[in-house]
């Protein structure tokens, strides 16, 4: 099977990560992937090694020079479905795919994507793939001209991932956190809509009173966007410094989120949010806001703790109760670890999107 996903995108956010994962694992049970990329965007810049990238500048919405080639070189390397995500992806990969006469699937983050774009949606796209649950009903009550038969859950996957103590202490080590300290993490792009800022603030009401001791945590915010620079001046009017540490883009986040002690997604809004399952795979208790589909994968109270978006005394709670204790932390994290296994592993995943893939493409 060969596929072309095409990502305009100009920053890295949850579906460029869905899109990459299924591209790698799709390569490793012996398919072809390539990614048609922004030449300027995040991930032509940071992709990762292996990836069959093709950087090019994606221009106007209506591009027939990029419309041409991308025809041209389906035919030429006999791909058999295109795959995209938002406006711009879909009227170049989509065109394209019809006029070569393969089907064509869009990736869908949350109902969102649906805003706008009817005609081209009904004309251009076979399928969409949505993340979760949550996210197709809200299509389907806010889009009701959307085909019900069009929408597939395939849940983002993660197989559950270790790293040794060596490889998480030296990654705390680059971030400046000292040995006795606890890490409290977050991984997103910095944007207010991404809760940051409601967990800083939240994290300033813990991190006073459970200062003292082996009980001296820390807030490590990873990850880059247009917001960091008020995250870090918020931090600053709290009096926080040396608490809380800004690492920039993280290139190995399944590290990072073994690298934290407590993890938290503190979202205003979400589709099913691969942060969240990445948290989760690599064993780590998580606190997230109950937005989305998150309620599909963490159970409050038994593989995690759910909490309001922007209620910082509940979230300020939860982080002390997990800080104190060490005994939840591993309960929460191991219960984490086994529902990545059993619901929603890659591999599952990636069988899914084989199924999918193959049930459209003509023999």
């Amino acid at each position: 099977m060969k596929l072309l996903y095409v990502s305009s995108k100009k920053t890295w956010g949850g579906v460029v990560s869905w899109q990459v994962r299924t591209a790698q694992e799709l390569e490793k049970k012996g398919h072809t992937v390539w990614i048609l990329s922004a030449r300027k965007s995040a991930l032509t810049r940071q992709a990762p090694p292996g990836l069959r990238l093709i950087p090019v500048k994606f221009g106007m919405d209506y591009s027939p020079l990029l419309i041409f080639r991308l025809v041209r070189f389906i035919k030429r390397n006999r791909i058999d479905a295109v795959a995209s995500n938002i406006k711009k992806e879909l009227i170049a990969g989509g065109i394209a795919a019809r006029i070569c006469g393969i089907p064509s699937v869009r990736f869908i983050g949350n109902e969102n994507d649906f805003q706008k774009i009817r005609r081209l949606q009904l004309r251009l796209v076979d399928r969409n793939v949505v993340p979760c649950e949550h996210t197709k009903r809200q299509i389907l009550e806010q889009h009701p001209w959307v085909p019900a038969k069009s929408l597939d859950v395939i849940h983002i996957g993660r197989n559950p991932v270790r790293f040794s103590r060596g490889e998480i202490a030296a990654q705390r080590t680059t971030w400046g956190v000292r040995r006795n300290q606890l890490v409290i993490g977050v991984t997103g792009r910095l944007v207010e809509a991404k809760g940051q800022g409601f967990l800083i603030r939240a994290f300033s009401k813990v991190a006073s009173r459970e200062a003292a001791g082996r009980r001296d945590p820390v807030l490590v915010i990873a990850g880059a966007g247009r917001d960091r620079g008020s995250f870090e001046a918020l931090a600053g009017e709290l009096k926080l410094g040396g608490k809380v540490f800004f690492t920039g883009f993280v290139e190995n986040t399944g590290l990072a989120a073994a690298a934290y002690d407590i993890a938290v997604l503190p979202s205003d809004t979400e589709g099913f949010p691969y942060a969240l399952v990445e948290y989760m795979s690599a064993g780590t208790a998580v606190i997230s806001t109950a937005v989305g589909g998150t309620p599909e994968i963490v159970r409050d109270g038994e593989n995690g703790f759910l909490i309001e978006p922007r209620n910082e005394g509940q979230l300020a709670e939860r982080l002390s109760r997990l800080v104190r204790d060490p005994k939840l932390r591993r309960e929460f994290g191991r219960a984490a670890r086994e529902t990545i296994r059993s619901r929603f592993s890659e591999d599952r995943m990636i069988d899914r999107f084989i199924s999918l893939y193959g049930g459209m493409i003509r023999p």
